[in-house]
């Protein structure tokens, strides 16, 4: 099995993305991740405590708060009887903009952390839920059945929760159709791989915002997956839908394979 995340923060990577492959991959999955969510921990607390006041507040706009009377938060009107005051983010220092005093109170750094999958409730779940609940801490699980869950969180840390969310509930469609939606983005793309350090052309960048095809079945030991030749039309069928894949998809592997110059 294998596994791969990134952790955004203010649009850009809090680490390197990571890439796993191994026979223990939910369980190094989890371990990480608790690993990850005490140094994020630790990263807010430090933060916080170099922007907790005004005076380190960055990019303050002098005029845009003299002359708007709208709170940012609420978007309301902050009215002459109204306590108005300057919102700041207590990660970034950045000056928000304008807000009532209790909106600025109740702005506060969420205590989860939301771990986004695709289609967790349908079938990832039961996965990580069995390797969670061998501690202490408390599961906390919003079901939908018996058998699927809309979301459930952990805490690591003093303090903050993963909270593992199905990205399907919000976006319900398929990887495909998903994937075929990238290409709209692929300035993005282009972006985010050249920070990087790779520079695909025009139709490679097409390649990897197709669907992949891949031998689910095929890939059933740890030998499989040191093979250094593409496995034949054949070892991609699929015995739950009890087919093999066209002979269009199986050309588009071969592309892939040797465009990218696969090894392994």
């Amino acid at each position: 099995m294998e596994f791969s995340y990134n952790i955004k923060y203010n649009n850009e990577y809090f680490k390197e993305p990571v890439y796993y492959h191994g026979a223990d991959a939910v369980k190094k999955f989890i371990s990480m991740l608790k690993a990850d969510v005490i140094k994020i921990e630790e990263f807010i607390k430090e933060k916080e405590e170099k922007y907790k006041d005004l005076d380190s507040m960055v990019d303050f706009d002098e005029k845009h708060y003299n002359q708007t009377n709208k709170c940012h938060i609420c978007e309301k009107e902050i009215l002459p009887d109204d306590e108005k005051v300057r919102d700041h983010c207590h990660l970034t220092g950045k000056f928000r903009g304008p807000a009532h005093s209790d909106c600025n109170l109740n702005y506060k750094i969420p205590k989860f952390i939301p771990l986004i999958i695709h289609y967790l409730s349908g079938y990832d779940a039961h996965l990580f839920i069995r390797e969670l609940g061998f501690d202490d801490c408390r599961l906390e699980v919003i079901p939908n059945t018996e058998e699927k869950y809309i979301s459930f969180s952990k805490t690591f840390g003093n303090y903050l929760k993963l909270r593992f969310i199905d990205l399907f509930k919000f976006m319900p469609s398929s990887i495909d159709t998903l994937s075929k939606n990238l290409r709209e983005g692929n300035k993005y793309l282009k972006s985010v791989f050249k920070e990087t350090g790779k520079h695909f052309p025009e139709d490679k960048i097409d390649l990897i915002t197709r669907k992949g095809v891949y031998p689910y079945d095929y890939m059933d030991s740890e030998e499989k997956y040191k093979e250094t030749e593409l496995p034949p039309k054949e070892a991609f069928y699929n015995r739950l839908n009890e087919c093999d894949i066209s002979d269009k998809d199986y050309k588009h592997v071969q592309n892939v394979w040797k465009s990218f110059n696969i090894k392994i």
